[in-house]
């Protein structure tokens, strides 16, 4: 079971990669995002989303007691599960309406543009986001992940509700 939570942890491996291995696991967050909208209800998206970001934290919490170290940088389960939050504004976007020509070069950009902030809000950790690092265990793996995907969800949702007039709910 130990290794099983390790693979989980790590991302199959992916966490192991000598080179930002956060940036490379959040990348497998787009599978997840991939199966999260094949139901195309925005409802699913969220409450899947937000399950799993719980789930993620006995995971990290063990592969962290098992790794020996408190917040280990091979632990990516924490970007996997943030990743989907982080575009729930993108998703929400796709499943009420994909975007067609030309808007579909819009959304790619939005897409390049989410990615791109989630990272810079999970490696710069502003203000509260570094403060729920001392959370406990794998509270403190998971949650600044969270919370900087939510931060991201708003700037996007902004952009996205400014420049469209596109309502997610």
């Amino acid at each position: 079971m130990d290794k099983l939570i390790t693979l989980l942890a790590q991302g199959f491996g992916i966490g192991k990669l000598a080179t930002a291995p956060g940036t490379v696991g959040s990348l497998l967050g787009f599978g997840l995002i991939g199966i999260l909208i094949i139901p195309k209800s925005i409802v699913f998206y969220i409450l899947t989303a937000l399950l799993l970001a719980l789930a993620a934290v006995p995971i990290a919490t063990r592969a962290a007691a098992l790794l020996d170290q408190k917040d280990p940088p091979s632990v990516v389960i924490d970007e996997i599960v943030a990743l989907p939050l982080a575009y729930f504004p993108m998703a929400a976007w796709f499943i009420r309406s994909p975007p067609q020509a030309p808007l579909i070069y819009h959304f790619i950009f939005l897409s390049i543009l989410t990615f791109v902030l989630f990272r810079i809000f999970d490696i710069w950790k502003p203000w509260i986001i570094h403060k729920s690092q001392n959370l406990p265990r794998g509270w403190g793996i998971v949650i600044d992940d969270i919370l900087a995907a939510a931060a991201t969800a708003l700037i996007m949702s902004a952009i996205i509700l400014v420049i469209y007039k596109i309502h997610f709910l």
